[in-house]
């Protein structure tokens, strides 16, 4: 394979909100990524509203810096009307690139927005070439590297033509390889996935009930030593995480990579790089791309740098920070009313008509968690909405605390109509009328879904070694068998009778897993069985191989979109994620337009990560939270799983609406799988957790 001509890596820095874009600007970035509205993983972060983005870009782009948007969660079915509202205007507003992850946006990228440049984020959990080639298939231009991969797993797959490749080089570091996380979801209900990671992996843990002991926190990321081997390797972006942290955090980073990209040493930024870490107090390491995975958790904070200094040489860069010349702007003027628990808000727009919207807001508000109903008026001074320029401002109850969501909702809503009053006389584009999201045609609903939940299941998940006790059972149609070799598929055909057999492919692999994978694929296609692909690369393979293929749960569904997009690719049956709560049950199975599986029971891997936990690994240990939450450890192929000790099981409910082909039980972490496969009733109460079948997911 020839590699790709090297150029200078693009620096791409975070921009949480509009302090911290100016300090990538002012600090020599590239780039900069930011979210709009909610739907992007870090949803803590101020973010934009959806109606700054055109101001945002053109402020950028006369700085010379590009712009990325954010919308990179998985999305439920009541969020696509948003997501598809956000790429419209991410378009109207010429932004660079955007970051996605469902592949419900992939669906509408091809319907709709073909002109809209994509990119892979890192919760795609594209670990290899194979997935490279995957993005390249979909009409991906660049996929954002897991900070996992060693440096020649990045050489490797930054060597795909046709498809750029963005590194993490500075920042947090996640326990879980990105999108393979489901802690903070089996604990709270709220999902890393979606941008709102409660960060259990940062608290303390008790193993075999000693004093508590951060097993599970990680080391900062900091790869300055190593900017020119990243270059050689090919890739076209290094990024700084931190969409969370400071403007003067930001400004920090990126001027001691701009240093170094621009031919300064390591060594002349040392003073930049230590203040980093000060921040978080973590150590740094370097390890995963040396290829280490022993030394990367540090329950011990570092100690805080004595050198306060901040400057530094740096190569000078010509940025237009200059306030640009402006014209006289519109003038629209605002008016909020105390109501009870609403306040009543009236935006009266630069062509004289109002618009009124009553917005629910608590009566009493805690004030560490809220601001005063005066401050709206601060916020709307920094927006630039659609150029025009906020005139009167008048509330009843200038002192009222409001909470800061019901502060930022006035704002967004406020830039809505503003953005509305703009694009009032442009023409509809093709496919749906002007100012609405455009609606993704879904084939029919698959009739082969037809259990409801509360039947008895029909499929077991399994371990390899387990398969032999089920071949007898004849409640049992389907089995999915996880770490098969291609050896052993020509072994089971005899015994499985009548059973359907799917050979599963791992939720993450890397490059030195690639041929022996490939050749289990192959072999699956020869024999014509059904491939399980839990990941982009794992689709990749099963396209080469033209095998048959469905989804497992690795690929995260929660929207009949997303399952529309998987049929158009020749998926068979479509997994709904281990995270949906009812109403995403409900809704992804009664509209899927493909045969569906519904885990109802099992103990999933809640974390899958590439760092060594001597802890419990090494002595068959279990830890637990200060939520009684209780784990375990299993090693396999140079990665750590974690699973729960007691499962999740949907035994005693029943739901008309939830219907599927596959209900299944994931038996692969059961100590005796037979025995708890013949235990489960399900129409008997359980005490177990039902994940977030009974609470909503967030």
């Amino acid at each position: 394979m020839v590699p790709k001509k090297q150029k200078q890596p693009e620096l791409l820095a975070p921009a949480g909100d509009s302090a911290q874009m100016e300090s990538a600007i002012r600090g020599g970035a590239d780039a900069v990524y930011f979210g709009a509205a909610s739907l992007n993983a870090r949803r803590g972060a101020e973010n934009f509203t959806v109606s700054e983005l055109p101001a945002v870009m053109s402020k950028l782009h006369r700085s010379g810096v590009k712009g990325y948007l954010a919308v990179n969660i998985s999305l439920t079915h009541r969020e696509l009307g948003q997501a598809a509202k956000i790429l419209r205007q991410a378009r109207e507003a010429r932004l660079d690139g955007v970051l996605i992850a469902d592949p419900a946006l992939l669906l509408l990228a091809r319907e709709f927005f073909k002109d809209i440049t994509l990119h892979w984020s890192t919760q795609a959990a594209v670990t290899s070439s194979a997935g490279v080639e995957a993005a390249r298939r979909l009409g991906v231009e660049r996929v954002i590297l897991p900070r996992e991969m060693s440096l020649e797993e990045i050489k490797k797959a930054s060597s795909v033509e046709g498809v750029e490749t963005e590194v993490f080089v500075q920042g947090a570091l996640c326990f879980g390889v990105s999108g393979r996380c489901l802690l903070s979801s089996w604990g709270v209900g709220r999902s890393g996935n979606r941008g709102l990671c409660a960060s259990p992996c940062r608290v303390p843990w008790r193993v075999d009930g000693r004093a508590p002991k951060q097993i599970f926190s990680m080391r900062d990321l900091c790869l300055i030593q190593h900017v020119r081997q990243l270059v050689d390797c090919g890739v076209s972006a290094l990024k700084i995480e931190g969409r969370l942290k400071t403007a003067e955090w930001t400004f920090q980073a990126v001027k001691a990579y701009r240093a170094v990209l621009d031919g300064e040493s390591p060594a002349s930024v040392e003073h930049l790089t230590r203040s980093l870490g000060d921040y978080t107090g973590r150590a740094f390491t370097d390890d995963y791309l040396m290829g280490r995975n022993d030394n990367l958790i540090s329950s011990a904070a570092r100690p805080a740098s004595d050198d306060s200094e901040t400057g530094g040489k740096v190569k000078p860069r010509t940025v237009d920070t200059a306030a640009p010349e402006r014209l006289p702007q519109p003038v629209y003027r605002v008016y909020i009313k105390s109501e009870g628990n609403k306040l009543h808000c009236s935006c009266v727009l630069p062509d004289s008509t109002s618009r009124e919207k009553k917005i629910t807001c608590p009566k009493a508000v805690k004030k560490n968690r809220g601001i005063r109903l005066e401050l709206v008026k601060e916020k709307l001074q920094r927006k630039e909405f659609n150029h025009a320029a906020l005139g009167d401002f008048a509330v009843d109850d200038p002192e009222r605390l409001i909470p800061r969501r019901v502060a930022n909702g006035v704002v967004d809503w406020i830039g809505s109509v503003l953005h509305q009053q703009e694009n009032a006389g442009r023409k509809s584009e093709p496919g749906f009328k002007h100012g609405q999201a455009p609606y993704v045609k879904l084939d029919p609903p698959a009739e082969s879904n037809i259990l409801s939940l509360g039947r008895s299941p029909n499929r077991v998940r399994l371990r390899k070694d387990s398969v032999k006790f089920f071949f007898d059972d004849a409640e049992v149609k389907s089995m999915v068998v996880e770490d098969l070799s291609s050896a052993e598929i020509k072994e089971l055909l005899p015994c499985r009778h009548d059973k359907q057999l799917c050979v599963a492919l791992p939720p993450v692999f890397f490059e030195d897993d690639l041929d022996g994978l490939r050749e289990l694929v192959y072999a699956a296609a020869a024999f014509y069985l059904p491939v399980e692909v839990n990941s982009w690369d794992g689709w990749r393979l099963a396209d080469e191989a033209q095998a048959k293929f469905e989804t497992g749960p690795g690929m995260v569904v929660l929207n009949p979109w997303a399952i529309q997009m998987l049929k158009t690719l020749g998926c068979q049956c479509a997994t709904i994620s281990l995270e949906a709560d009812k109403e995403q049950l409900e809704s992804s199975t009664s509209l899927s337009p493909l045969p569906c599986c519904v885990y109802v029971a099992g103990r999933p891997p809640l974390a899958i990560t590439r760092a060594r936990v001597r802890e419990l690994t090494d002595k068959n240990a279990s830890a637990r939270d200060r939520r009684g939450i209780v784990l375990s450890a299993r090693r396999k192929k140079g990665l750590t799983y974690l699973y729960s000790r007691e499962p999740f099981s949907y035994a005693g409910i029943a739901n008309e609406s939830v219907k599927a082909q596959w209900l299944a039980m994931d038996l692969t972490a059961s100590s005796d799988p037979y025995k708890e496969w013949r235990n489960f009733s399900p129409d008997q109460s359980s005490n177990f957790q039902t994940f977030n079948y009974r609470r909503k997911l967030r």
